[in-house]
């Protein structure tokens, strides 16, 4: 699409005024400061894409009420119409008229851009010099969103969609958020956690009360057990003061009884205690032989119970199998996920191979294979391709222009031979001026040779003069040396003589002919001019016709050079051709063993291989991992196989049946068999345990029985006889003792009675007997038992209250109101974490999908960037890397060394964000060719950076219309191919 024209009702500054931008695609608008540029840019955009009502109201003339305009444009069709605008009809909406009288409305102005909006065409096609810091911050993200409008006609669609999710998303859930629904949930939980946290320690105080209870009862025990000790010691006290009279007649029998022997060989209470272990003795022998009767049965019952049990490793077994049970339902569970993830994966590979409609299966993955060099190999084929393309077209444009200039030159050349004269004619020409000049030489020389021999006749005197002169002097000198010679009688001398004389001759006559050759050439006579003379102007006219003829021959000359060049360009050529014939054989024979090994690649085109690389190589890891989770899944279903068959085996041996039923079922009737045995060891366990005590029982009541037997044979030792009729008279003999001694008894008995702990000696032996102390220990003991009954009281209030808290706790609800609550408010959480979790799902898909459209743009944005950017570098840098997640832009030196963007200089950054937005321009214009605006973004170039950016726009300017808006007057000198617009007060077009 292009500018055409653009008339101005209304817009800011700007009232009726008409813009032309016809007749040239390379448009600069020169305006100082304040004249209009940004408004008139503005104005652009309005006239395209609209604005809302608040921003029309900054715009509204001062000097007129109405507000728009028209615009006139051609699409890329070719078709020319206008869009007209105004603020107060259809509230600023568009109406387009085309050339055949059409009218559409906003609508189909909207088809026509392809859904361009205002925000994508200035990120795109336009920017200022305020945007070149932009790259120094420009992260992958960044680049991505960019690179997001070019891939999707309705990205802004995608921006609403993603927008409406981040808001759904931030009203469930914000990390630091208050109002969203998922945070006051969570704090709703908090809350409740808090409150059931108080109640668990509630609880737990429960707990400690209950404990605290046993503790205070056992405290109460203790002190009513001190406090009883203390009456018994109160009560022995008054025993004490009560037997005092018994002891005092306990000394008078006492003394009677000495009358008697000290000692009486016979047991005391021997008849009795004969009786009474011969009555203990009968009893315990008939307890013993039920006690062995009872032995035997349990004998008998712990061998019917063994042999019901089976051996040991059958049980060992079972356990093993019911230890694997866990594993065998975790790997159940695990073998159906596998499943699915599988069916997942084959589902996600057919769509994807199907979306790549190559003819391949699933299966047929895994029988592909790529190298690890595959993928620079493909990127050297499309390279290469690329490459081999553009020779071409470079090689077919250099054969047409060749051509076109050999036709040209052989045209000029047949011209030109055609002007110029025939050689007869031109040798006659050439004669005839030769004759001209021969005549005027001999006419010149004619009136100098009369000057000469003037001028010799003089010359000729003075020299026979000389010559004569030098002969006489040298005669005179070789006579001189010889009358000398003669006198000496020297041989040396005469040859001196000699030698005078020859040069004195040979002088002499030298320069007489050389006198005479003069002499002869001055006196040769005059030659005659030829009576066809040539006239003046018959000799111009030769010349001036000759002269043409030099310059046409020239001409000719220089044509037929530049027929040999164009020839040997042509022989260069066909050199280039042959070399790029030859490039495209090796490309089709790398081509060809690609095809060899991958078949399906003939369906791409070489363009695509490294994008269909990335898509395979993505397929080839989904297949890999769907292989490796069927091996797991073969492997859990041998595991499982296997523990079925060893469950079943066990059930068919322990059984002798088969068995068919389902493994719960079977695992069920292994698990009865363990807790039989179980039950049947303790059984077991309790009969041995009886038997032991059986066992004990008998060895008690042997024991007693061997007492008892023992205890007789001791009552016959003691009264030193053998036979029980021997006792019972030896007992008659101390009967009389004894009725005296029973007084003593009686009194010891009731002493005993009175002190039952033994203390009773003491007082008999009227060792510590004394009332006042006695009477003192009770007062202190009445003391005690006081203090005693006082704590006791204590801690009996201490219990009542415990009592009373713990029966509040019991009967309080509030815990398990809170729990339910609690997990009421949990379940709630989960669904709102589900739905917040769905679109945090549904905007990963989002992001995916904007990241493979950047993926699918953004090769080609960085390769064009690098191209524009090595050209304004002069190749200084050669590549351009685009920025990642940490990372900024990169750029290679020429020396294979990489700078940051921020370790550039300032016009360095400034020529890599042209060069990335002339690139992004570029591919977006592949499919929006909007006109591209620039707004005084060279502010930092110097001349040299100047004219090679605005040689690069002059070339981009033969596919898509650039308007440049400058101030700066140099920037105006290097836009020689531009066509200028100036911007004044008022404007002149």
């Amino acid at each position: 699409m292009k500018l055409q024209r653009a008339t101005i009702y209304g817009f800011g500054r700007w009232v009726d005024e008409t813009i032309d931008f016809s007749g040239h695609s390379y448009i600069c608008i020169y305006g100082e400061n304040e004249s209009g540029k940004s408004t008139l840019q503005q104005f652009l955009l309005f006239m395209l894409f609209g604005l809302p009502p608040k921003q029309r109201t900054f715009y509204q003339p001062k000097s007129s009420g109405k507000l728009g305009g028209r615009l006139t444009v051609i699409d890329d069709n070719g078709k020319k119409f206008t869009i007209e605008r105004l603020d107060q009809v259809r509230n600023g909406a568009a109406k387009c008229y085309t050339q055949a009288g059409e009218e559409h409305d906003e609508t189909w102005l909207k088809e026509k851009l392809k859904g361009m909006t205002k925000t994508i065409y200035e990120s795109i096609f336009s920017f200022s010099g305020a945007d070149l810091s932009n790259i120094t911050k420009m992260k992958e993200d960044d680049l991505g969103e960019v690179l997001l409008g070019i891939g999707l006609t309705g990205s802004n669609n995608i921006y609403s969609i993603e927008k409406r999710l981040d808001s759904k998303m931030g009203d469930l859930f914000k990390r630091y958020g208050k109002k969203p629904v998922i945070n006051q949930q969570l704090k709703t939980l908090e809350e409740l956690f808090s409150d059931l946290k108080k109640h668990e320690a509630r609880e737990d105080t429960y707990k400690e009360k209950k404990t605290d209870i046993q503790v205070i009862k056992n405290e109460i025990s203790s002190l009513q057990s001190s406090i009883h000790q203390a009456k018994e010691d109160r009560f022995t006290l008054e025993k004490q003061q009560q037997a005092l009279p018994l002891i005092k007649k306990y000394h008078y029998y006492l003394s009677e009884l000495s009358n008697y022997p000290s000692q009486i060989a016979f047991p005391e209470d021997g008849i009795e205690r004969l009786n009474q272990l011969k009555e203990q003795l009968l009893p315990l022998k008939s307890e013993l032989s039920v006690v062995e009767d009872n032995q035997r049965k349990y004998k008998e019952r712990r061998e019917e119970l063994q042999q019901k049990l089976h051996e040991e490793a059958v049980y060992k077994q079972a356990q093993e199998i019911i230890e694997g049970e866990q594993s065998y339902l975790e790997n159940r569970r695990e073998i159906e996920k596998i499943r699915v993830t599988v069916k997942q994966l084959e589902t996600q590979m057919k769509k994807e191979l199907e979306e790549l409609d190559l003819g391949l299966d699933p299966g047929d993955l895994s029988n592909i294979t790529f190298p690890f060099q595959i993928e620079k190999t493909w990127n050297d084929i499309k390279n290469n391709r690329d490459q081999l393309n553009a020779e071409q077209d470079q090689i077919d444009q250099e054969a047409e222009y060749l051509k076109k200039q050999q036709n040209e030159l052989e045209s000029l050349r047949e011209e030109e031979e055609a002007c110029v004269l025939a050689d007869q004619q031109r040798n006659e020409c050439v004669h005839k001026l030769n004759r001209y000049n021969e005549q005027d030489y001999m006419r010149s020389f004619q009136a100098a040779k009369s000057n000469q021999q003037l001028k010799w006749e003089k010359a000729k005197k003075q020299k026979e003069k000389r010559i004569s002169n030098l002969f006489l002097a040298s005669v005179v000198a070789a006579v001189l040396i010889a009358l000398l010679a003669s006198i000496t009688d020297d041989s040396l001398l005469f040859t001196g003589t000699v030698i005078l004389l020859l040069l004195g001759g040979g002088q002499y006559f030298l320069g007489k002919r050389s006198l005479h050759v003069t002499d002869q050439f001055l006196d040769t006579n005059e030659e005659v001019i030829s009576s066809s003379t040539i006239t003046k102007e018959e000799k111009e006219n030769i010349e001036h016709l000759l002269a043409e003829d030099k310059q046409r021959r020239e001409k000719l000359e220089v044509t037929l050079q530049q027929l040999k060049a164009l020839h040997v360009q042509l022989m260069k050529w066909e050199e280039k051709k042959f070399a790029l014939q030859t490039k495209e054989k090796q490309l089709l024979v790398r081509m060809e063993e690609q095809y060899k090994h991958y078949p399906f690649l003939e369906k791409i085109s070489v363009s695509y291989w490294p994008e269909f690389y990335h898509a395979m190589k993505n397929l080839l890891s989904q297949n890999r991992k769907k292989v490796e989770y069927e091996a797991l899944y073969q492997k859990l279903n041998e595991y499982q196989i296997e523990f079925e068959n060893k469950c079943r085996i066990f059930l068919q041996d322990i059984s002798g049946e088969s068995v068919n039923d389902a493994m719960e079922f079977q695992l069920k009737i292994i698990r009865k068999s363990l807790e039989d045995r179980e039950n049947a060891k303790n059984v077991l366990r309790q009969y041995e345990n009886w038997s032991i005590d059986n066992a004990e029982q008998q060895r008690v009541l042997k024991q007693k029985v061997e007492t008892y037997e023992r205890e007789i044979r001791n009552l016959y030792d003691t009264a030193n006889v053998n036979s029980e009729d021997d006792f019972l008279k030896k007992a008659k003999q101390v009967e009389k003792k004894k009725e005296i001694t029973e007084k003593i008894n009686q009194f010891v008995s009731q002493l005993s009675i009175i002190f039952p702990d033994g203390d009773q000696n003491t007082f008999i032996n009227g060792k510590g007997i004394n009332e006042q102390t006695l009477q003192g220990k009770y007062e202190q003991n009445k003391e005690v038992i006081g203090e005693l009954e006082k704590e006791i009281e204590a801690k009996r209030h201490q219990l009542a209250s415990v009592h009373s808290d713990i029966s509040n706790l019991e009967m309080s609800e509030a815990y398990s109101n809170i729990m339910h609550r609690f997990h009421r408010e949990s379940e709630h959480l989960k669904k709102l974490a589900n739905e917040w979790a769905v679109l945090q799902t549904a905007k990963g898909i989002l992001t995916e999908t904007k990241r493979s459209y950047r993926k699918k743009y953004l090769d080609k944005v960085i390769n064009r960037t690098s191209t524009f950017f090595a050209v304004l570098t002069d190749h200084r840098y050669i590549k351009v890397y685009p920025p990642l997640e940490n990372t900024f832009f990169q750029v290679e030196a020429s020396d294979e060394i990489r700078y940051n963007v921020n370790e550039l200089s300032k016009g360095t950054i400034d020529q890599l964000y042209i060069s990335l937005r002339l690139a992004i321009s570029e591919i977006m214009s592949n499919k929006h060719c909007l006109p591209f605006i620039i707004d005084d973004a060279f502010v930092h170039f110097d001349s040299i950076r100047t004219m090679r950016v605005m040689e690069i726009l002059a070339d981009q300017a033969k596919h898509q219309q650039i308007i440049l808006f400058t101030c700066k007057s140099d920037i105006l000198q290097a836009a020689q191919k531009a066509k200028i617009i100036r911007l004044g007060n008022p404007i002149r077009i």
